[in-house]
């Protein structure tokens, strides 16, 4: 491929995961192609077994800066920051969706700790004293700092707290192990009045589950999860949210990746009430 023939190009590199996620970035990069009429704005996949990908097409694709979200893993180290670094010295970079201020590598992403404390918050709220959170993604520091953010509020509010946890490893269909899971957990009394789910892809699993043991929403019990309202209104009941805004995150670091004022940036997050 001849790079002189490709348009310049913002390249936003993500991991292959079959989920929502990523179809919701491409969708955002549709919407803001038109405020970048002199760039393209490419979504490229690569192999989610890798942190940080070993190669990308830069040049063949005539990229002048990139946004990258790494592979799901539990803490980006120094080894991953020097591949980072490697890409970096193509053009400007920035991570999406990890915070690397201690690396200083450029990054926004999702203040997951203050979504954790929403989610908590908002049971809190409501009357709740015992709550369940549900672990179904792979285990990541996204997915860790979430939990912590409920545990932590939790604590503060002498709230009980039960983690289920249904083992999801990466590359695995999540929402039908959890609903494995959930549907033989469900099978026995259990005695906490709502639940937070960490991630909204893979929340399915928990709301078939109780479905099909007679579990009324919110009726029984109530639940709020961390994710993306385009998903959580489509469920039945649709889903009390704290907002992930991925289509923000990318523009954010689209902004900030042509300003040249290179920074860390945490987004703060509001919660959508569905009514569950």
């Amino acid at each position: 491929r001849n790079p002189e023939a490709v348009p310049p190009t913002y390249m936003v590199a993500v991991p292959n995961w079959i989920s929502p996620d990523i179809d919701e970035i491409q969708s955002a990069l549709q919407q803001l192609q038109p405020d970048y009429p002199d760039m393209r704005l490419l979504l490229y996949r690569f192999d989610f077994r890798y942190a940080i990908p070993p190669e990308l097409a830069l040049r063949a694709e005539n990229v002048k800066g990139m946004l990258l979200m790494p592979g799901r893993v539990n803490t980006l180290g120094e080894t991953d920051v020097a591949a980072l670094n490697v890409f970096r010295r193509h053009g400007p970079l920035i991570v999406l969706c990890h915070h690397l201020a201690n690396f200083n590598v450029p990054s926004v992403g999702l203040d997951d700790m203050f979504a954790g404390n929403c989610a908590a918050h908002h049971l809190y709220s409501l009357g709740h004293k015992k709550i369940g959170i549900l672990v179904s993604e792979p285990p990541s520091s996204i997915i860790g700092n979430r939990v912590s953010g409920i545990e932590n509020y939790a604590r503060l509010h002498d709230m009980e707290v039960e983690v289920i946890d249904c083992g999801i490893r990466n590359g695995e269909f999540a929402p039908g192990k959890t609903y494995d899971h959930m549907f033989n957990y469900l099978q026995r009394k259990f005695d906490f009045t709502g639940i937070v789910g960490v991630a909204s892809n893979s929340l399915s699993g928990l709301l078939n589950a109780c479905h099909n043991r007679n579990i009324a929403i919110p009726g029984e019990l109530s639940v709020v999860t961390i994710g993306s309202t385009g998903l959580t209104r489509t469920y039945a009941p649709p889903i009390d949210t704290v907002e992930t805004n991925l289509p923000g995150q990318i523009k954010t670091a689209l902004e900030l990746l042509i300003s040249g004022n290179h920074g860390n940036i945490s987004l703060k997050t509001d919660l959508i009430e569905q009514g569950s």
